[in-house]
């Protein structure tokens, strides 16, 4: 993910990132690394690739988070 250095495998990071958005739960799209707290962003997200509905959801909550 861009800029931080911690990696974990891609099927990790896409799990995490499904259950974060299928809760509603964006604003806990961080770093898996205790301590490291680098957020996810959009490009990041886009990168996965993930399927339509979940993507669409996603520009969802980014929306009514940036209003909120």
């Amino acid at each position: 993910m861009s800029g931080c250095p911690h990696y974990y495998c891609r099927e990790c990071i896409e799990s995490m990132v499904k259950l974060k958005i299928e809760d509603g739960e964006i604003y806990k799209l961080i770093c898996a690394e205790k301590g490291c707290k680098k957020p996810y962003n959009d490009r990041d997200i886009k990168n996965l690739k993930l399927d339509i509905g979940l993507e669409k959801k996603y520009e969802k909550l980014s929306v009514e988070n940036a209003i909120a």
